[in-house]
């Protein structure tokens, strides 16, 4: 089944509601949601990939959104498939400086692979 860039948006909202998004997130039953989430958003991702145009439609509307997390999961991918790259690394900028301390490091971490500071191979 097809789905429009609408569908794409609200799904992909909705899956990032169940990841775990600081350490007191991590409980037995918040990690299996969490674990069940984060696979449904690599086929949703892996499906935006296939389609460059979509994509960056979609991932365009999610940097704008109001939850870090969804803005730093979106300009992560959209510095993987090299669209919106301006916006992305000025969206991992801001939570860099301004994000509770997990998005921050988080932020800091993808920025410093995009620019080929760190191996992503390699442990923090």
């Amino acid at each position: 089944m097809k789905i429009d860039k609408e569908q794409y948006i609200e799904e992909y909202i909705r899956l990032s509601g169940f990841l775990a998004k600081k350490p007191s997130d991590y409980t037995e039953k918040t990690t299996k949601k969490h674990n069940k989430a984060m696979k449904q958003l690599l086929l949703l991702e892996k499906e935006l990939s296939g389609n460059l145009q979509l994509a960056t439609e979609v991932y365009s509307i999610l940097l704008n959104n109001e939850d870090l997390y969804i803005k730093q999961s979106a300009a992560t991918e959209c510095l993987d498939l090299r669209i919106c790259v301006d916006q992305s690394i000025e969206v991992l900028e801001y939570i860099r400086q301004n994000g509770e301390r997990m998005a921050s490091m988080g932020a800091d971490r993808i920025l410093r692979i995009w620019r080929g500071e760190l191996d992503p191979s390699k442990p923090f």
